[in-house]
């Protein structure tokens, strides 16, 4: 796999070509560096190209560098296409591996069928990217725990907990963390702002027929749910992550600013929901703030 993409790169792209389109991954890349070579002599084609494959297979940027090569082909680069030999082969590999070329994306993601991870097997530590981010919260657990049979609590949430992981697993979001009442999951491929809103609306809904239909304890299952998006540092710590701005700003959102069976996302969130969607929301001013918006399901003629 390693040779065929080497040997794309070389038959393909000039030295400078191969060295533009790494700095777009590591900006301050220097082939004559990284081979000791003084910049004033010649790196012959075959080795640059080696060089370059071996250092983002070391660095974990190859499937960048592979997906970057996908772009050029069909999208090109400053105007002008190029094709590299055997890389639908290369790619076709890599989903052997587990990780998945989203063509409509342009970028690589872990095979959920075969593993599920929080980076979704390509985002590194410390790497900062934007990223929607649904909190959910279950309302007055503790009474519930308390006044019900443990037993059936305990089987009633593993449920909740084996539904929410399914919707956001198939919307390409991962949870980041689950503690006690509450979850927080993260969506950073495709359009990650929709498929947060849907993802969350998918556990409204859920719920609600779950309450009506199938719920054993003495009161239903409440849950509140908020997104916000921004960016974040990503960190495989827990803790660490707890500490972006951005995640602090969703607990707060769902905290103070959301009811119980209902979500609440940002005019930023709600700005990219399709027309057909909207008209689900209802948006009110925070204190002068940006303006809010929130779901709920209920009942017709319920208010």
């Amino acid at each position: 796999m390693l040779n065929n993409v080497v040997k794309g790169l070389s038959r393909s792209m000039t030295q400078k070509e191969m060295i533009h389109l790494v700095r777009r991954i590591i900006p301050e890349y220097d082939l004559h560096k990284r081979m000791g070579v003084s910049p004033q002599h010649a790196i012959p084609h075959g080795d640059g190209a080696r060089q370059i494959v071996r250092d983002m297979r070391e660095w974990n940027y190859f499937p960048d560098l592979v997906s970057l090569m996908a772009q050029a082909e069909t999208k090109g680069v400053h105007g002008r296409k190029y094709h590299f030999p055997r890389l639908g082969h290369v790619i076709q590999l890599m989903g052997e591996e587990g990780l998945i070329y989203d063509r409509e994306t342009g970028s690589f993601i872990e095979d959920s069928r075969r593993s599920i991870s929080k980076n979704w097997g390509v985002l590194r530590e410390g790497q900062t990217s934007t990223f929607t981010i649904l909190k959910l919260d279950l309302v007055k657990n503790t009474e519930m725990v308390r006044q019900n049979d443990p037993d059936a609590v305990k089987r009633t949430f593993d449920n909740i907990r084996e539904d929410v992981a399914e919707i956001i697993n198939l919307r390409l979001g991962r949870i980041w963390s689950w503690e006690g009442d509450g979850a927080v999951c993260a969506f950073y491929y495709g359009s990650r702002n929709e498929q947060a809103v849907y993802a969350a609306m998918e556990i409204l809904h859920r719920l609600f027929l779950f309450n009506h239909f199938s719920n054993r304890l003495d009161r239903p299952v409440q849950m509140r749910l908020a997104i916000t998006a921004g960016p974040i540092e990503f960190s495989q710590d827990e803790g660490k992550i707890k500490m972006a701005e951005t995640i602090k700003e969703t607990a707060r959102l769902e905290e103070n600013h959301t009811d119980s069976d209902s979500l609440t996302i940002t005019e930023g969130v709600y700005s990219h929901l399709p027309p057909e969607v909207l008209g689900g929301f209802k948006s009110w001013n925070l204190s002068g703030r940006e303006q809010l918006y929130n779901y709920r399901l209920c009942w017709e003629g319920e208010q």
